[in-house]
């Protein structure tokens, strides 16, 4: 969450820099080089890419991630008439309690 926030204020470094520190630290894996003076589509790239394994099966994360970075058609279809989703949907029986 660091690491977006930083991203969101544009401050590349620091959010690459949190990015590097949960490799790691939680994935015992190396760091990205030069990561911060990369742009920060890529850097969002890699934060999504960490928080997908991050929150493997923690559920939902990712589609609220995709979402609120306008990605939901990046996400795979396993079946080929399935749809994702812009928006959660509500099951009447929830919509009829609230009348």
């Amino acid at each position: 969450m660091w690491a977006e926030a930083r991203l969101g204020q544009g401050n590349n470094t620091e959010a690459a820099r949190f990015i590097n520190f949960i490799r790691r630290a939680s994935g015992g894996l190396d760091s990205v080089t030069n990561l911060g003076a990369q742009p920060a589509a890529t850097i969002l790239d890699q934060l999504l890419k960490q928080r997908l394994y991050s929150l493997l099966y923690e559920n939902g994360h990712r589609w609220i991630d995709m979402r609120r970075y306008g990605r939901l058609g990046q996400l795979p279809v396993d079946i080929p008439a399935d749809k994702v989703f812009s928006s959660m949907p509500v099951n009447v029986f929830e919509v009829n309690a609230r009348q």
